[in-house]
């Protein structure tokens, strides 16, 4: 059995492909999207081929927006609950203004994160979660030159 990754955006565009590459590699996905710039149907095309039933263990959908905490609460304590944690988070629910996103992932409570768009990528650090630290939740991404 292959990891298991929240994917937030994951019915947009890049999320779609993405979730498709990752379902193809074994792992387990969560996708949390509100659909705001979406659509549904991505994830059903995106189940079809990746050959996985939607909502199944597989391949989970929640509605809801990632600048909820208590949606995000909810879905980090029902994964220590069932003792499938995530092993990473993959985030593509960005929005168009740079400081929005950066508020809004704050709330994932990541250590460090790349925002990127088609035009050059933002870091910034954001605000720690403990519970994150303790599941130790990381999304690897390849280091950048800027990087430190």
């Amino acid at each position: 059995m292959g990891s298991r990754v929240l994917v937030t955006g994951g019915a947009g565009f890049i999320g779609s492909h993405t979730c498709l590459v990752l379902l193809e590699a074994g792992h387990d996905l969560l996708i949390l999207d509100n659909f705001s710039n979406s659509s549904p149907e991505a994830l059903t095309r995106v189940a079809a081929l990746a050959n996985v039933s939607l909502n199944s263990q597989r391949l989970q959908i929640q509605h809801g927006d990632i600048r909820d905490p208590h949606t995000l609460d909810q879905l980090f304590s029902a994964a220590a609950a069932s003792d499938r944690p995530f092993d990473a988070v993959i985030h593509f629910a960005g929005l168009k203004a740079v400081g929005e996103s950066v508020q809004a992932t704050s709330l994932l409570g990541c250590q460090r994160l790349r925002l990127t768009n088609s035009a050059r990528g933002h870091g910034c650090p954001c605000l720690p979660n403990p519970r994150l630290q303790q599941q130790r939740h990381r999304l690897r991404l390849p280091r950048n030159r800027s990087d430190p």
